[in-house]
């Protein structure tokens, strides 16, 4: 019984340990950066789409490759090995094809581009092509989306 004390704040101290251990040294910023969202695109309804990607093309693989083949102009094998590499998920590889559909590049120049700059959002690999998006273009990665959408008769998410 007189144990009681020493091991009601051994417990208190093994509690609280991962938390302590957590805080910022003495004299370190406060303020320190978030991490980038390398998915983000500037348009919240595009990142919700590009996350539903992700779940159809888990889904359903093929119609997904099928799709980045046929309207986005990227051989399916191209297309299939990408969905089949570490860091490359299928919203981002639908994205990359669109963006290059859209400013009239090859899909391979804008992955190139994006695996060479692996911490940019997709505005900054848009930059980095010399083609930051206007209003029109991105209007038109819009109607892409909207169109393989009703391809997989699939609803739009809410975003």
């Amino acid at each position: 019984m007189r144990h009681w004390p020493r091991l009601a704040m051994l417990c208190g101290v093994l509690i609280a340990a991962p938390a302590l251990a957590q805080r910022a040294p003495a004299g370190a910023k406060a303020d320190m950066q978030a991490p980038v969202d390398t998915r983000a695109t500037g348009d919240k309804a595009m990142d919700a789409r590009l996350a539903d990607i992700d779940v159809y093309a888990g889904t359903y693989p093929q119609a997904f490759i099928d799709e980045v083949g046929r309207y986005l102009d990227v051989p399916r094998g191209y297309a299939e090995a990408l969905l089949n590499q570490q860091g490359w998920q299928a919203g981002d590889i639908w994205y990359a094809c669109a963006l290059g559909k859209v400013i009239g590049q090859p899909c391979r120049a804008v992955v190139r581009t994006r695996s060479r700059l692996p911490q940019a959002d997709w505005s900054e690999v848009a930059q980095a092509l010399d083609a930051p998006l206007d209003r029109r273009q991105q209007q038109a990665l819009r109607e892409l989306s909207e169109r393989s959408y009703r391809h997989w008769a699939r609803p739009l998410p809410k975003g």
